[in-house]
């Protein structure tokens, strides 16, 4: 695979200059370098989806999982996407506790935390804290269970 680092993510626009299948590829090794290096921990690549070159969601699953049952890991839902105002990076943390997912609840709402992605000096991506966002809409109810436990697969999805 190609190194991640020589792809310059923020160079992509929606009309003339959208990225190629490999290069969504690299965006995806990219984002699970970046979180790593947010949260201090490995993570790795659980599952990708890119959508006609102009979106890539991965799921990236933190790695050297401690076992026993107060085992800890957390698993974050990474988008990057082409838009008419730009470029989108953000990220919904999911974490789990001996398995079970732990989240903030306010009036029987759960709740995800959120990063944001901006550029920063080298090219790279820099996270920005967004704090806990409530799931009103029950968006990411489905998620009771790490991610990973389901096996890795890349989606392509073509409009």
């Amino acid at each position: 695979m190609a190194d991640p680092v020589a792809i310059d993510i923020w160079s992509f626009r929606l009309e003339g200059n959208q990225p190629s299948r490999d290069d969504c590829c690299r965006m995806s090794e990219l984002l699970v370098q970046s979180l790593a290096k947010q949260f201090g921990v490995e993570f790795s690549l659980s599952q990708q989806h890119i959508v006609n070159g102009r979106s890539v969601t991965i799921t990236a699953t933190q790695q050297n999982l401690p076992g026993g049952i107060l085992q800890s890991i957390a698993e974050v839902k990474t988008f990057y996407r082409l838009g008419k105002n730009g470029i989108d990076i953000f990220a919904y943390v999911f974490s789990y506790l001996g398995g079970i997912r732990v989240h903030r609840t306010t009036d029987r709402v759960p709740h995800y935390f959120v990063l944001f992605g901006t550029a920063n000096d080298d090219g790279g991506i820099s996270w920005r804290d967004g704090g806990w966002q409530a799931d009103e809409y029950g968006e990411w109810d489905y998620i009771t269970d790490p991610q990973y436990q389901f096996g890795s697969a890349t989606l392509m999805t073509e409009e």
